[in-house]
């Protein structure tokens, strides 16, 4: 089980085509990206760049939450059946619960799907919109990821507000 192939089962369980990227990667690994996604069938209708040139350290583990939320708020106006954000070092469950119940087209990251999809595959069963879309909202998660940083103010409000900005 890959990450890229989990998210390939949970574009095709919602049954979405145009999709979104949210990338933390350079125009060239964008590319690659790009031509991953079409090759399974899919449109990229919009790709929201969060590459962090200025790092001295690698590009996608200096990215902060609050950047990976910016980004992912540029496209929640988009047409979109999907937003992805990829990197499976960039931050991206607080964002994912900060846009839950948002406008916008539903967010899922590489290592969201992967769980999903694992947790799938030990309880054998074949992935379905019924079994992702508790992980899309949140259900099991978001309170864990709040009770993980006591004493700050509430994580999705945060991120809510982030994605508004």
């Amino acid at each position: 089980m890959t990450a890229a192939l989990a998210v390939v089962d949970a574009l095709t369980a919602l049954n979405a085509h145009r999709l979104g990227l949210v990338s933390p990667y350079p125009d060239d690994l964008n590319r690659a990206s790009i031509a991953y996604w079409q090759s399974h069938g899919f449109e990229v209708a919009a790709v929201a760049n969060a590459f962090n040139s200025e790092s001295a350290f690698h590009p996608i583990y200096s990215l902060g939450g609050s950047a990976a939320a910016q980004t992912l708020g540029t496209l929640e106006d988009a047409p979109l059946d999907a937003i992805i954000m990829l990197g499976t070092g960039m931050p991206t469950l607080q964002p994912i619960a900060g846009s839950i119940g948002w406008r916008g087209a539903p967010v899922m990251s590489c290592n969201l799907c992967l769980a999903w999809r694992c947790v799938e595959a030990l309880d054998r069963k074949e992935p379905s919109a019924s079994t992702l879309q508790p992980w899309l909202s949140g259900e099991g998660w978001v309170e864990r990821l709040k009770a993980s940083r006591p004493g700050a103010r509430d994580i999705v409000a945060i991120h809510r507000q982030e994605l508004s900005q």
